[in-house]
Order: structure tokens, then C-alpha cells, then sequence
């Protein structure tokens, strides 16, 4: 037996700890990456890239020793490390439909597990 319905919003929830896929989406100098998870974007601060220093570009991070680089558009997989709540979301009066662009979580990301970063590292790394 199915049932016809109508649905207004799909609702996603991050947790802490939880690996996802997503993509590069913007570089910020000297402080990380941001990578989209599909419904919230998510800060991968420096430190948390790899265990190397990395160099800067306007679209894209290199390691000192091992050069491995990270690209905006470039796949990562990642694990939610941080997360914190926008203490100022309210829905405004008029509904949902005013919220496009904003984001009321915080999310701070990580790749410096192993199985996590680039899908070329992670070969790389059980390779060795």
C-alpha cells in the first residue's frame, strides 16, 4: 500500500564524527579550506589537512615534503570534528524559503586520520 505525500523540507543534522565525502569549494589563505558536504559547508583548518606545512595558493594548498596538493573542485573525504550551533537561528516570519544561504551550524572538519583526505592518498598510504 503506498501513500501520496507532500513534503515541505528534508532536515539533515550533522554529528560529531561522521566521515563524508565532499568537494573543495573555496581556499583561505594561511587558515584552511572549505568544503562543501552536500547540504553544509565545513572548515578544514590547516592543521588538519595533513601532517605537513602547507603553501597557499588562490585555489589550491601544497605540502612542503610530501607536494601533495588539494584543489578547489578536488574530492576529499573528511571527518566532522567540531561541531556548534548558530546561537542566533531563528525561521524568520515569512518561512523557510528565506533561509537559502545560511547556515546554522558550525563545522570544523579533518583529514589527518588514516582513510581520510584524497582518494589518491589514501592509495598511497596503503601502498607503503
Amino acid at each position: 500500500m503506498y501513500q501520496r505525500v507532500r513534503i515541505k523540507a528534508i532536515v539533515y543534522k550533522p554529528e560529531n564524527k561522521e566521515v563524508m565525502d565532499g568537494f573543495v569549494t573555496h581556499v583561505i589563505d594561511r587558515v584552511g579550506l572549505i568544503v562543501n558536504l552536500g547540504v553544509v559547508d565545513g572548515l578544514l583548518h590547516v592543521s588538519q589537512i595533513y601532517d605537513d606545512r602547507f603553501l597557499f595558493s588562490r585555489t589550491e594548498v601544497r605540502g612542503e615534503k610530501t607536494k601533495y596538493t588539494v584543489k578547489v573542485g578536488d574530492k576529499v573525504r573528511v571527518r566532522i570534528v567540531s561541531i556548534s550551533k548558530n546561537q542566533s537561528f531563528t525561521i524568520p516570519p515569512s518561512g523557510i524559503k528565506d533561509l537559502r544561504g545560511f547556515r546554522p551550524w558550525r563545522i570544523g572538519l579533518s583529514m589527518r586520520t588514516p582513510g581520510l583526505g584524497k582518494e589518491e592518498w589514501r592509495v598511497s598510504e596503503k601502498g607503503e
